[in-house]
């Protein structure tokens, strides 16, 4: 355990006459393999092999163990600090740091004088004053018993015990016998005595306090402290032991979660960004898709409503957005020297989110949604490497007031038009704009700034709009563009905007782009209405197309002809053709 170095003197020795032996003869919190010292935890920067051994590459826990001591001073000051004393007489400043507001299974009045704390997987840290104690962060590894230290151990010793052998009186140790049944605590139902004449006694020493804590100690009294399968907390959850593919990928994600905090890319599938994106999209393709969307909107939002109705795929990997980017990944794979993909977003079995037929603003919702929850499930899944710039039609200022990105790790600027997401932990970035050309230009800029190692994505969004074709050539024929940018090219038919004839492969990235169907305004609106032209009386064409400029217009998300009294003057002037009527922009609120 100390290798070259002398073991530290204890101020009190443990019962069986040698702290730090592998073995012990005391049982209960006086065992001190199980319940070891202060000085004999494993160091926080260090590995200690009394505690951890290699598994798979990475160093892993061999056992579990609990920091035991009574409470003697207790601080609020900033944070909650306590000073505790361990029955081997060592004093040990506790500072909590939880990753919750408050602890979970006790609360913050029980740190009191002569209660008694457990910890488990405690370990050694030095502070910046060069005090040592721990720093506990954890808010499930950590109990406080409202009972004094030799009380806790007196009544721990009576589970083990029961957990050992035969039931025992929990007072005075009698064994059950055929002539000598014993009485259970009507209460916890876990602690047995011989009659009264033990159960008042005991009561007033110990179980008065402890009774409501006794499934709890009976669950630490069956732990196999030798055996590590998990962490386990104060729930003491049922632990299945993993098979040997989910010990593999356990290690792949503690070697990635490792490199991820230090800043560095995982190498597990190499460095190819086919092999990078398609990890990361086989590590979320089983997560749920109403999660992404709640970023947006609530669960009994008109939106969530209208996504539901509108066939809303369950999973990820049932998304146009998944399919497209692995399409992209299997495109780069075939040929490694491709940048640039073009996608149709269109109708399928897959369901009503790939449908325009239903509604375009459906489509935008699950996009913009998808595009914003990716930066968090690549933290989550901590893979690094990978930065984003989406072309997003929603308001995003939505996003930023997510609870989602309240943490130290996001740094968000933006405002209702674009948004920049970055993640402090990786570097990675994500970028989302409702502009074609800013989403290309910052693609650039996020890969000029990026590690040479890291990837850029582009999703660019390009409607059938004959406006857009000279932005559209100018970023499809750049020739100075970083290696290390992917562009993925989603063609959309808008009912406004025209449509395209089918993708065509054989034709060039600009020709693809700009392949649109010849059709006139009229014919394009009476198709989005699912208007037959055979059973409309027609009028003089150039009449009709003079009423419809200036007395109505299409509504770009909701694609039905309605009076310009129907747009805010805002849309009108902001968005000209591409404006959206009141009803959908109050819809985008929600």
């Amino acid at each position: 355990m100390f290798g070259l170095f002398a073991r530290p003197e204890l101020p009190i020795e443990c019962n069986c006459g040698d702290a730090s032996t592998e073995s012990c003869t005391q049982i209960g919190l006086r065992d001190h393999r199980n319940f070891p010292p202060f000085a004999y935890l494993p160091e926080e920067n260090d590995v200690d092999e009394s505690y951890y051994a290699l598994d798979g590459g990475m160093y892993s826990p061999t056992r579990h163990w609990v920091l035991v001591g009574e409470i003697m001073e207790v601080s609020f000051f900033i944070r909650p600090r306590v000073t505790i004393k361990t029955q081997y007489g060592e004093t040990v400043l506790v500072n909590f740091h939880l990753d919750t507001p408050s602890p979970t299974f006790f609360n913050w009045e029980d740190l009191k004088p002569k209660h008694t704390i457990a910890i488990f997987y405690a370990v050694n840290r030095t502070f910046m004053d060069m005090n040592q104690g721990v720093r506990q962060e954890n808010a499930r590894t950590v109990m406080v018993f409202p009972c004094p230290l030799e009380c806790l151990m007196d009544e721990f010793e009576g589970h083990v015990s029961v957990t050992k052998s035969a039931k025992a009186c929990f007072y005075c140790g009698k064994l059950e016998s055929d002539d000598h049944k014993l009485l259970k605590c009507i209460r916890c139902k876990h602690v047995f005595y011989c009659g009264r004449s033990c159960q008042s006694p005991h009561w007033k020493k110990s179980h008065k306090s402890l009774c409501q804590y006794a499934p709890m100690l009976a669950n630490l009294s069956k732990l196999a402290f030798s055996h590590f399968d998990d962490f386990v907390d104060w729930s003491f959850p049922t632990i299945v032991p993993p098979t040997a593919e989910e010990k593999t990928e356990k290690t792949k994600k503690s070697i990635r979660e490792a490199l991820y905090n230090m800043g560095a890319t995982s190498t597990s599938t190499g460095n190819s960004m086919h092999s990078r994106v398609d990890e990361f999209l086989s590590l979320i393709e089983g997560r749920d898709t109403s999660s992404a969307v709640q970023l947006l909107c609530s669960e009994a939002s008109p939106i969530m409503t209208m996504l539901n109705e509108s066939g809303l795929p369950q999973l990820i990997r049932d998304t146009f957005l998944f399919k497209s980017l692995k399409e992209l990944t299997c495109a780069v794979m075939a040929n490694p020297d491709l940048r640039q993909h073009v996608v149709d977003l269109k109708s399928d079995e897959s369901g009503g989110f790939q449908s325009r037929s239903t509604h375009e603003f459906t489509s935008d919702i699950l996009l913009s949604a998808l595009f914003a929850v990716i930066p968090l499930w690549q933290h989550e899944e901590c893979m690094s490497g990978i930065s984003w710039s989406f072309e997003s039609h929603y308001p995003l200022n939505i996003i930023q007031g997510n609870d989602a990105f309240k943490s130290n790790v996001w740094r968000l600027h933006g405002d209702t038009d674009s948004l920049l997401i970055k993640n402090r932990v990786s570097g990675s970035t994500a970028f989302m704009s409702d502009h074609m050309k800013l989403v290309a230009e910052m693609g650039e800029m996020i890969a000029a700034q990026a590690n040479p190692c890291d990837i850029v994505i582009r999703v660019i969004r390009v409607t059938a709009n004959e406006s857009w074709a000279d932005c559209v050539r100018s970023i499809a024929t750049q020739h100075d563009l970083s290696s290390n940018v992917y562009t993925l090219w989603i063609r959309e038919n808008v009912a406004i905007c025209g449509s395209f004839n089918p993708l065509n492969t054989e034709m060039s990235l600009v020709e693809q782009l700009l392949d649109r169907r010849e059709i006139s305004f009229e014919e394009l609106i009476l198709e989005r209405l699912g208007v037959n032209e055979e059973n409309i009386m027609r009028r003089d064409s150039s009449e009709t197309e003079s009423q419809v400029g200036m007395n109505e217009q299409a509504c770009y998300s909701c694609g039905e002809l309605k009076s310009v009294e129907s747009f805010s003057n805002t849309q009108r002037r902001r968005y000209g053709n591409e404006a959206r009527c009141r009803e959908c922009v109050s819809l985008s609120t929600l």
